[in-house]
């Protein structure tokens, strides 16, 4: 293969938007050594998918600023919590709060581009409850790193038997190349905006991994 400087960069880590948007949690990172002019700490972040999603139907995430792992009064993960549940932690979350709890819990994010070394950078510049309607749900494709299996087979989108529309009951792994481009076109949108179940999440989860090796861009 060769290969040059002009080759087009896949959108695997593409930069948010900038504007308002739903999103649902969907990860909460495992705490890691950091260090500064005071010394070393530890901090996470927490991730979201938002509702925008790629030209090619992948849903796009977004991290929260790194967040040392205390809830003292002032603490920027307690200002961070209480903006997003719009409203102070009961007793109970302040003396012990599951970060796993957070997964699946939806808010709305002000995103902003911030320009460094030359890159550009989307930040979460607020968060607040949503109260958009839009339904997001995590999907096991979302999931803790440690959840995932490292031997799941690249090609088990093929297996996913499609639920919806003419080709309802084939599996997805059998569809020409231009059905499952209608699937990511017209399809995929609306289902990240409804109530979905299981069956629905498992097709919104394959249908990247389908477009990334059809090449549908």
């Amino acid at each position: 293969m060769k290969v040059n400087s002009s080759g087009k960069y896949p959108d695997a880590f593409p930069v948010h938007p900038e504007g308002k948007f739903s999103g649902v949690c969907v990860k909460c990172t495992e705490p890691k050594t950091k260090r500064n002019e005071l010394g070393e700490y530890e901090a996470f972040r927490i991730i979201f998918k938002t509702d925008r999603l790629t030209d090619s139907g992948r849903p796009i995430t977004i991290a929260s600023r790194p967040l040392v792992p205390s809830l003292r009064t002032g603490s920027h993960l307690r200002s961070f919590l209480e903006e997003w549940f719009g409203r102070s932690l009961t007793d109970e979350e302040e003396e012990e709060l599951e970060t796993d709890d957070l997964i699946g819990r939806s808010a709305s994010l002000s995103i902003v581009h911030v320009q460094a070394g030359g890159k550009t950078y989307a930040n979460i510049d607020s968060i607040a409850p949503d109260t958009s309607g839009i339904i997001l749900k995590p999907s096991e494709h979302d999931g803790r790193a440690q959840d995932r299996s490292d031997d799941t087979p690249k090609s088990s989108w093929r297996e996913v038997q499609v639920h919806v529309g003419p080709t309802s009951g084939k599996l997805l792994g059998e569809l020409p190349r231009e059905e499952v481009q209608a699937l990511l076109q017209y399809w995929l949108p609306s289902a990240r905006r409804m109530d979905r179940t299981p069956t629905d999440d498992e097709l919104l989860g394959a249908l990247p991994h389908a477009a990334r090796e059809l090449g549908i861009g």
